[in-house]
């Protein structure tokens, strides 16, 4: 999402908020975090932080970012809820209690907030969606079947802001276990055409 000084970005998914408050540390003063979640006891461990970290702003919102309305930026993150099979290694019980049905049920999650969400991406502006998830459905199938449903908007390959292990051949983000001696994560960079 490059922060920088004074950028205004929306971060939905949000809580606890870890990202928003490196996020918010690079905006500084004159930045903004509009921060959302759809869980009050997460976004209360969130405000928790934020005070520790004596940092003014970050607006935290209880909003569903499947459905609710948000105001316009011109950068978003989203960090979708998912599977988590990516951090497996150090959260095993991910695999005993995965059901096979629950990958479909994130993706249709999945779908329903990038569609919902990239609605309130300024033209020309630049919208991040990650997981900390290896699985094909709940990644690029997502990214390109957005992009099918939506000609205003394209990929930015991330070749140039990442080491060649950490992008896949589509130009993805894509830190797989094995390769890289990190959690499994995914992201995709789109960009609104103007």
């Amino acid at each position: 999402i490059e922060p920088q000084k004074n950028d205004h970005i929306l971060d939905v998914c949000a809580a606890p908020g870890t990202k928003s408050l490196l996020m918010a540390q690079r905006v500084g003063k004159g930045g903004r975090i509009f921060a959302c979640d759809n869980s009050q006891m997460r976004i209360d461990k969130a405000l928790n932080d934020q005070s520790r970290h004596r940092l003014n702003n970050i607006q935290w919102h209880l909003l569903d970012a499947t459905k609710d309305k948000f105001p316009i930026h011109e950068k978003i993150l989203i960090d979708a809820p998912c599977s988590g099979t990516g951090v497996i290694g150090r959260r095993a019980d991910i695999k005993w209690r995965l059901r096979k049905n629950d990958i479909q049920k994130m993706v249709n999650l999945q779908k329903s907030i990038l569609k919902n969400i990239s609605n309130y991406l300024k033209p020309g502006g630049k919208l991040v969606y990650s997981t900390c998830s290896l699985e094909k459905e709940e990644n690029q199938d997502i990214i390109y079947n957005f992009l099918r449903c939506r000609t205003d908007f394209k990929l930015v390959v991330t070749n140039s802001l990442l080491p060649d292990r950490w992008v896949s051949s589509d130009g993805f983000m894509f830190s797989f276990p094995t390769k890289t001696n990190t959690d499994g994560l995914f992201a995709a960079v789109l960009q609104k055409k103007i």
